[in-house]
């Protein structure tokens, strides 16, 4: 079928020449025809287009080349082509997009510790593990020089009996809450058991390893009998077994507060003394200094560290944030002074980052803590060993050296 007329003007508009390649003047065979117009053209559903015009009528005549455009015509077509084709929105750079997303997280994280430090039961729990954090190991130093480590551990079983004693007390005063009287009676506890082991270990007559082994096992049942006696169970001892920081009153912090107070005050102070006493007895009762006295010093300051941290970790972990922390500063440190220093700041860091983890996630505080000290020591360990070996093999090397030139060192 022909193409109709209505089409064929639509593919060729008459103010434009026919589509195709650039016509040059020297082929006059290449130029178009001419096209019919509109007007002369007629078209039946039935027949084929007639043409009215004469074949032999004088074909259309088009430009050889293209009429000369001015730059302010081109620029116009430009400019309306430009503005024709839509443009999608732009879209931002991808370090913006980055920028925001870490903006965004700064600010959750700022709200984060808003809340926390907001909290009045944070802010409790972190003044107690900053106390705890900053004392522990400032007897935990001396205990471990003087190879008592377990000293604090056997203290902490007995205070059990200390607490149960103080509730079955209050129970019997009608106090509220039956467990106010619970911290006071493990300080009263906790010393007197320091002082029997002290007093014990000194005699000879029980070792040292004895008279632990039976406050381990006396304090465990006797807190557990004296608790069933005040109509408790066995099971409300595990806020100080394993440490409850949510429990902790202002009483509490009040009462830690002052006896974190005199550990710093006797324990840093005395830091003279007592180093002589944990390094060497014989030496420092020669030079006349109290021993017995200062030992007993020693094992009295142990004992209110551990009533101070049992709200904290729990008297059975006590005993590790009064070792760990040293353990870790011995890695590094080159004199005792060095290392209850830096053991004080490794215990403050532990006790608080801790503490603000079990804020956000659900563990047990007492238990993260000391599982955190646990690991750190580990990642300590582990870089102290690479760096013994870097150094052994150096001197290796350096002896090698020696044996196979001796006379480099004699020319030096």
């Amino acid at each position: 079928a022909a193409p109709s007329c209505s089409s064929w003007t639509s593919r060729w508009p008459e103010s434009t020449p026919p589509p195709g390649r650039a016509w040059r003047a020297s082929s006059p065979t290449q130029r178009p025809k001419a096209r019919p117009s509109s007007s002369s053209c007629t078209n039946s559903a039935n027949s084929a287009p007639s043409w009215t015009a004469s074949s032999t009528s004088a074909p259309a005549t088009f430009p050889t080349t293209a009429p000369p455009t001015s730059t302010t015509t081109t620029s116009s077509t430009t400019a309306a082509a430009t503005t024709a084709t839509p443009k999608g929105p732009p879209h931002p750079p991808r370090a913006t997009t980055a920028s925001s997303a870490e903006s965004g997280r700064e600010q959750t994280m700022i709200d984060a510790l808003t809340t926390l430090l907001s909290s009045q039961m944070m802010q409790r729990s972190l003044l107690a593990a900053l106390i705890v954090g900053l004392t522990a190991p400032i007897i935990g130093t001396y205990l471990v020089h003087r190879r008592l480590a377990m000293l604090g551990d056997g203290i902490g079983h007995i205070s059990l009996t200390g607490v149960a004693l103080g509730w079955l007390a209050g129970t019997f005063a009608n106090v509220t809450p039956a467990d106010s009287w619970a911290i006071p009676g493990a300080v009263v506890v906790s010393l007197l058991g320091a002082v029997t082991i002290e007093l014990v270990r000194q005699s000879g007559r029980t070792s040292g390893d004895t008279a632990l082994a039976m406050l381990f096992y006396g304090g465990i049942a006797g807190g557990v009998l004296l608790i069933g006696l005040a109509g408790g169970t066995s099971a409300q001892l595990n806020s100080y077994l394993f440490g409850s920081i949510s429990t902790v009153r202002w009483s509490d912090i009040t009462l830690i507060t002052i006896l974190g107070a005199a550990i710093v005050a006797l324990g840093v102070g005395l830091a003279p003394a007592l180093f002589s006493v944990t390094n060497d007895e014989d030496f420092a009762r020669s030079t006349g200094l109290p021993v017995r006295t200062l030992s007993l010093l020693i094992a009295i300051l142990s004992a209110l560290t551990v009533a101070v941290a049992m709200r904290v970790v729990g008297s059975l972990l006590v005993s590790a944030l009064m070792v760990i922390p040293v353990a870790i500063a011995q890695l590094g440190a080159r004199s005792f002074r060095s290392t209850m220093g830096i053991a004080m700041g490794l215990g403050v860091l532990i006790c608080t980052c801790g503490l603000s983890l079990t804020y956000f996630v659900d563990l047990s505080p007492g238990a993260t803590i000391v599982v955190g000290a646990i690991g750190l020591y580990a990642i300590g360990f582990i870089i102290r060993a690479a760096l013994d070996r870097i150094r052994r093999v150096r001197r290796l090397r350096v002896a090698r050296t020696y044996n196979q030139h001796p006379e480099r060192s004699t020319a030096r």
